[in-house]
C-alpha cells in the first residue's frame, strides 16, 4: 500500500514538473545541489569572513568619497549608504567607523591597499562558494581567487564614485529646471530603487562572472532576480521585526545583541546568495539537457 503511495506521488510529481516545464526539478535540483555542498556551513562560513572585512571595505569607501569629491559631505553620503544597507545596527557601524576615523585622521595609499586586502577576505570565500554551485566548473587557485576578490572590491569603489559625483552634480541643477531637479533629488543616492537595481546588476555579474565555466545570461539573470527580491524581502521583514520589541536579542547577548543581529543578517543573506548560484547552475542543467530529453522522447515516439 505505502509502495503504491509513493509511486503514486511519483506520478503526480512528474506530472506537475512537466505541466510546469520542468520548474519542480529545477528546485529539487537547487536544494539538493545546496545541501551537498553544505550551503547553510559555507554561508556560516561567509558570515565570519564578512565580519572581518565588512569595516576595513567601509573605510576603503569612506576614504575613496573624500578622495573623489575633498568634502565633509563624501563621508556623510558614504554614511548615508551604511544607513540605507545596513537598516539595523546602523549605530555600532557608524560609531566604529568614526572612531577608527578619527584615530587614523588621514589615510595614506600604504593604508588604502592594506585596507583593501583585508577586505578582500570575504570576496575570496564568495567567490570559492559562488564556484562550487557548478558542478562541471574548475576550482581557482587561490592567486586567482584573490585577484578576482581584489577586483570586486575596485568595483565596488569605483561604483561608489560614479554614484558620489553624479549624486553632486543633481545639486548643480539650476532653479529653472525645478521639475527635472526634484526628480533627480528623489533618485538621488542610494535610494531604495537604485540600490535594488544595483543589487541586480551585482549578482548578475558575479553569478555569471565568477563560475569557472560557461553561464549565460539568462541562466545567470533568474539566480540573480530570485537573489535580489529575496535579499529585499529578508532586510525588510528582518528590520519590522528588530524594530517591533519582538526580539530578544539584547536580553541574551546583552550589549552584543546589535553585533549579533547583523551577524544573523548577513548569515540570511549569505544563504541566499549561494541559493542564488545554485539555482542558476541548476536552471543551465535543465535548459541545456532538455533539447536532448525532447530529442530522445520523439526518437522513441
Amino acid at each position: 500500500m505505502n509502495t503504491w503511495r509513493v509511486q503514486e506521488l511519483r506520478e503526480v510529481y512528474h506530472r506537475v514538473d512537466q505541466q510546469t516545464r520542468g520548474v519542480l526539478g529545477i528546485l529539487r535540483s537547487t536544494i539538493e545541489r545546496f545541501g551537498e555542498e553544505r550551503g547553510s556551513e559555507a554561508a556560516a562560513g561567509m558570515t565570519f569572513y564578512s565580519l572581518f572585512s565588512l569595516f576595513p571595505l567601509l573605510l576603503v569607501l569612506v576614504a575613496t568619497g573624500s578622495q573623489v569629491l575633498h568634502s565633509p559631505q563624501a563621508q556623510e553620503q558614504v554614511l548615508d549608504l551604511v544607513m540605507k544597507a545596513f537598516p539595523f545596527s546602523v549605530e555600532i557601524v557608524e560609531e566604529n567607523i568614526q572612531r577608527v576615523l578619527q584615530a587614523r585622521g588621514s589615510m595614506q595609499l600604504v593604508g588604502i591597499l592594506g585596507l583593501v586586502w583585508s577586505a578582500s577576505g570575504a570576496f575570496t570565500v564568495l567567490t570559492r562558494n559562488i564556484n562550487r554551485a557548478w558542478p562541471q566548473a574548475n576550482r581557482h587557485n587561490f592567486v586567482k581567487m584573490r585577484l578576482m576578490a581584489l577586483i570586486m572590491v575596485a568595483g565596488m569603489v569605483g561604483v561608489l564614485a560614479v554614484l558620489l559625483v553624479a549624486n553632486t552634480l543633481t545639486l548643480l541643477i539650476p532653479k529653472e529646471y525645478q521639475q527635472l531637479k526634484a526628480l533627480f533629488v528623489s533618485l538621488r543616492f542610494f535610494s531604495r530603487g537604485i540600490i535594488s537595481v544595483l543589487s541586480f546588476i551585482t549578482f548578475l555579474w558575479l553569478y555569471r562572472w565568477i563560475p569557472n565555466t560557461t553561464v549565460q545570461w539568462a541562466e545567470a539573470a533568474w539566480g540573480s532576480l530570485f537573489a535580489t527580491m529575496s535579499a529585499f524581502f529578508v532586510t525588510t521583514v528582518f528590520t519590522r521585526y528588530l524594530g517591533s520589541g519582538l526580539s530578544h536579542y539584547n536580553l541574551v547577548y546583552g550589549s552584543l545583541g546589535a553585533m549579533v543581529a547583523l551577524m544573523f543578517w548577513i548569515y540570511l543573506i549569505s544563504m541566499i546568495v549561494l541559493i542564488g548560484a545554485h539555482l542558476s547552475a541548476s536552471i543551465a542543467q535543465h535548459t541545456r539537457l532538455q533539447p536532448h530529453h525532447e530529442g530522445t522522447e520523439h526518437t522513441g515516439s
